[in-house]
């Protein structure tokens, strides 16, 4: 390509510097990468944390997870919805200044090679926790939570492993300019995210009955196909909590998330590539495994239940968590290889190849490790074992 004004000797002159600055950003970028997963092993993470968060809950009643959570009082546990407050319609304003200096990490996910799409999504304006957990929501966009929320996950990562950041509340915010900002417009963050697209997600732990015991669908997620976190162990499914078919009130339901993430991240069922308009929001509810699951349900066999709520310590976004108890061997046998005019159970390209399980011991001794495991992942976990105990469930 000819750039006007320039020789053609210039103009190749030009390319090559265009390539090699490409060069350098990219590893410029993949040190960016080194640097936060190694700060993830950083034993201060944790009391900073604390500092800066004092008094909430930790999965296993440990500081190492950089996570806070809520769990689900028993009313909750087999009624999901009653977590929403009727949704407000209207967008949630972020403020500029955060939004501003969010872009650089959307840009930087880009050169990544990240698949990004700014879908739209719910969005927690307030979380109250009282004798219910409820949240009030508005419409926000995935870029938005990009810009707002996880870009604060990168600069305390960042800025620990580089040695800049004082243990103490005060001074650790000064210097932690994105997220002074934010603790500036909130006094409590975590529960009201003024300025901020707080986007939320949904974690579904399955814990089902395999051939000799209880196991755990969880699984590394993939470096290549996921947006954040990649290489750090998730379980499945796990979702943006957000309409995907253009109908935001009637896609306003957790169960109904669940059950297209279930499709999708367990059964490489794609989400939609129609137009929105044309669709109607239950268009995936024919699929013959989703059919089977919910035939378990009504049976008895297994139960979809809401074990509370994990905010991400790092980027202060909220992640309802969910428990799909599934009680009989038949799910496991009829999935492990297929049949019966059902899929086997293969989680997609959001995840390292194939489908990872492991025994409910696993997770009793606090497994995965915190820097190895997405914040939410631990949170998840914890709530799934503390429910099952609640309600006497077999694991």
């Amino acid at each position: 390509m000819d750039v006007p004004g320039l020789t053609p000797t210039s103009t190749e002159l030009f390319k090559w510097a265009v390539q090699v600055w490409n060069f350098y950003q990219r590893r410029r970028d993949g040190h960016r990468v080194d640097v936060v997963k190694k700060a993830r092993e950083n034993p201060d993470l944790g009391l900073l944390l604390e500092l800066l968060y004092p008094g909430f809950e930790r999965p296993w009643g440990s500081k190492d997870y950089p996570v806070a959570v809520f769990e689900a009082p028993r009313t909750q546990l087999e009624a999901p919805e009653t977590m929403l407050r009727p949704l407000v319609q209207r967008p949630v304003t972020p403020d500029k200044g955060l939004s501003d200096a969010g872009e650089k990490y959307v840009q930087f996910l880009r050169r990544m090679g990240r698949p990004l799409q700014d879908l739209p999504t719910y969005s927690m304006t307030e979380m109250r926790v009282d004798t219910t957990i409820t949240f009030e929501c508005g419409m926000g966009t995935y870029f938005g939570a990009l810009c707002t929320c996880d870009a604060l996950e990168w600069e305390i990562l960042a800025a620990l492993e580089q040695g800049h950041v004082p243990m103490e509340a005060r001074s650790a915010l000064e210097m932690l300019k994105f997220r002074g900002r934010v603790h500036a417009r909130s006094e409590e963050p975590i529960t009201r995210p003024h300025g901020r697209d707080a986007a939320i997600a949904i974690s579904t732990v399955i814990i089902f009955r395999g051939s000799r015991q209880y196991e755990v669908v969880v699984q590394r997620r993939s470096d290549a196909a996921a947006a954040a976190h990649g290489g750090l162990w998730h379980v499945a499914p796990s979702c943006m909590f957000q309409p995907v078919a253009g109908d935001a009130l009637n896609e306003y339901s957790i169960v109904h998330n669940v059950y297209r993430e279930y499709l999708e991240e367990l059964f490489r069922v794609p989400e939609t590539v129609e137009a929105p308009a044309v669709l109607s929001y239950d268009y995936f509810y024919d699929n013959s495994n989703l059919k089977f699951l919910r035939h378990l349900l009504e049976l008895g066999d297994a139960a979809l239940l809401c074990t509370g709520v994990s905010v991400n310590l790092l980027n202060l976004r909220p992640e309802i968590c969910m428990l799909l108890h599934i009680d009989t061997p038949e799910w496991f046998r009829k999935h492990h290889s297929g049949g019966d005019g059902l899929s086997r159970a293969e989680l997609n390209g959001e995840f390292t190849r194939g489908i990872s399980t492991k025994p409910v011991s696993w997770i009793r001794r606090g497994s995965p490790p915190p820097a190895e495991s997405v914040p939410p992942c631990s949170g998840a976990l914890w709530l799934a074992l503390r429910a099952s105990k609640t309600l006497g469930l077999s694991i």
